[in-house]
C-alpha cells in the first residue's frame, strides 16, 4: 500500500507541477512520517512493531523529494525514487521480514523441545555469541539501512542531500541531515543487543520448517 501511495505521488507531482497544494501536502505529509517514524521505532520493544515504524521513517525522504518537485528536475526525481531508493529499501525489509521470521526459539516445556517465535528485541540478545553468520547477516541490513558506507544507500542519501543542496533547499538539507542522524539511533539500538547484550537462556535457531 505504501509503494502505491508513493505512485501515486509521483504520477500527480510530476506530471501536474502546477498543483502547488498537492506538493505542499505531499511535503507535509513526509515531515509528519518523518516524526512518527523516528519516534516510534524508538519506543518499540517488539521487533515487527519496529520494522512497521522504521518503513514509516523510510518513507519520509521520498515524500519530501516529491514536495520539492516544482524546484528539482523531473528526470532526477525519477531517477532518485523510482530506481534505486524504492527497488532497494522493498527488497532489504523483505529480506529483514524473512529472516526475522525464520528466527525461532528453542525451548524445554515439560521436556518437550518446542520452537517459539521471536518477538521481543531483547530476544536477540547474545545472538552474535550463538550464531556468528545469522548475526553478521543482519548487521549487514542494518548498516545498510543506516547509510554506513561504503553500503549503497550511503551513495544514494547522499545523493538526495547533495540534489537539495544544489537546489538551494537548505532548510530541506538540514532537515534530512537530522532525520538521517536521528535514524540511526533504532538501528543502533538493535545492533548493540544482538553484540554486547548478555544471552538469555534459550537458544535461538533458524526454523527449517
Amino acid at each position: 500500500s505504501k509503494v502505491g501511495i508513493i505512485f501515486f505521488f509521483i504520477h500527480n507531482i510530476i506530471y501536474v507541477n502546477s498543483s502547488i497544494f498537492l506538493s505542499n501536502f505531499c511535503f507535509f505529509i513526509g515531515l509528519v512520517s518523518m516524526f512518527v517514524g523516528i519516534l516510534g521505532a524508538i519506543q518499540q520493544a517488539k521487533i515487527k512493531s519496529f520494522l512497521a515504524y522504521s518503513s514509516i521513517a523510510a518513507l519520509a525522504p521520498i515524500l519530501l523529494v516529491c514536495g520539492s518537485a516544482t524546484h528539482i528536475n523531473d528526470t532526477i526525481i525519477i531517477s532518485i525514487i523510482l530506481l534505486p531508493y524504492v527497488m532497494s529499501y522493498v527488497c532489504i525489509l523483505l529480506l529483514l521480514f524473512f529472516m526475522i521470521n525464520r528466527i525461532g526459539k528453542l525451548e524445554i516445556i515439560k521436556a518437550t523441545p518446542k520452537f517459539t517465535e521471536i518477538k521481543y528485541n531483547s530476544e536477540l540478545a547474545g545472538l552474535w555469541h550463538k550464531h556468528k553468520f545469522l548475526s553478521f547477516c543482519l548487521l549487514v541490513i542494518f548498516f545498510t539501512l543506516l547509510a554506513i558506507p561504503p553500503f549503497f544507500n550511503f551513495f544514494l542519501k547522499n545523493y538526495i542531500l547533495i540534489t537539495f543542496l544544489k537546489n538551494e533547499q537548505l532548510i530541506l538539507a538540514t532537515v534530512y541531515l537530522l532525520y538521517g542522524v536521528i535514524g540511526t539511533v533504532y538501528y543502533l539500538k538493535l545492533i548493540k543487543i544482538i553484540i554486547f547484550d548478555k544471552s538469555n537462556k534459550n537458544l535461538i535457531i533458524l526454523r527449517t520448517n
